[in-house]
């Protein structure tokens, strides 16, 4: 419930500040390394999260192994009520399904469950926190990244965003973002993550003849993002999921071209202007939320190589050398 999040956001951040990653079984010693090199760069205010306790006891129990002061002051969290929602027996591997339960290759539980996961507990978060830094479990941390989120132009930025890779079907990746001021009922940046856990609920409402997978999280990000930045609220990337496109989630927006995003440039860094749609769309957003038009000014950046380089593209340049005084920060 709330206190309990509020007891670990408490306990976790720092100044305001958070960090969240996810993991599920297979992700265990991803997991311990984003840990380990967070506490090797000096941060203690991070949040594992996994897909239940079994999983949080498995990772504790390889981390001893690997670091008992780690272990010591690594704790691990999980959120039962976004994990047990009927539509996962329909659109993934069971309400409740906790990878390090499963005895069965055949019947694992779906990562997509997990995605769902962490967004519907950042979207919580985020009413709690001064900033949340949101990572994905491959991520490689060469030097701090607050020098560049805290500072002009980034720190006018209400989210901080990543490329996908070059013709990737999503402008925008689900993984590493961060957020800052976003915890106000009529913050965009805030509705937009709410976003992605509510259209996700929304999809696995729907009745299916078969069990499958819904939309990935980049889908309902992106069409968030473009919802967001048009102030009309739309579904286009995920309806290329060809159950959803046939559902009454997608009259309008189905079937379109997936729209562009509408990035500005100034001060050399790509600029969305964010607000709550006016015009709304309540079979896909679902209720709640942020209900309010969004202050004038609200803006997301498109972080610049400096900051979040996409891995291989990074790597081929060179960008990802420790040793250059000048290495991106993720």
């Amino acid at each position: 419930g709330e206190a309990a999040l509020a007891a670990a956001v408490h306990e976790r951040s720092f100044k305001g500040e958070l960090i969240v990653f996810s993991f599920n079984f297979c992700a265990i010693p991803e997991a311990i390394n984003a840990a380990l090199m967070l506490r090797q760069a000096g941060f203690a205010h991070f949040m594992p999260l996994s897909d239940g306790r079994a999983t949080c006891e498995a990772m504790r129990q390889q981390l001893a192994r690997a670091d008992a002061e780690a272990h010591a002051s690594t704790p691990c969290y999980f959120a039962s009520a976004p994990n047990s929602l009927g539509g996962w027996a329909s659109w993934g591997g069971g309400a409740g399904c906790v990878s390090a339960e499963q005895v069965s290759p055949a019947r694992p539980c779906a990562v997509e469950q997990l995605w769902y996961v962490r967004y519907a507990v950042a979207a919580r978060l985020l009413r709690q926190v001064g900033g949340l830094l949101f990572l994905d479990t491959d991520f490689a941390l060469l030097r701090d990244p607050y020098t560049q989120l805290k500072a002009p132009p980034l720190s006018r930025a209400s989210l901080v965003l990543m490329p996908d890779l070059r013709g990737s079907a999503t402008p925008v990746n689900a993984g590493l973002w961060y957020a800052q001021g976003a915890g106000a009922p009529s913050s965009a940046a805030r509705w937009v993550v709410e976003q992605v856990a509510r259209r996700t609920e929304a999809v696995i409402r729907l009745p299916t003849p078969r069990k499958q997978l819904p939309p990935y999280d980049q889908a309902m990000l992106n069409d968030a993002l473009a919802s967001a930045s048009r102030g009309v609220s739309t579904a286009s990337y995920m309806c290329t999921h060809p159950r959803v496109a046939a559902s009454s989630l997608c009259a309008s927006g189905g079937g379109r071209p997936r729209p562009q995003l509408p990035w500005l440039r100034e001060d050399g860094v790509r600029w969305l202007r964010l607000s709550v749609p006016t015009a709304r769309n309540t079979s896909v957003e679902g209720g709640g939320g942020a209900a309010a038009q969004a202050p004038l000014g609200e803006r997301a950046a498109l972080a610049p190589p400096s900051l979040f380089p996409t891995g291989w593209e990074a790597q081929r340049s060179g960008a990802l050398s420790p040793l250059r005084s000048d290495a991106p920060a993720l």
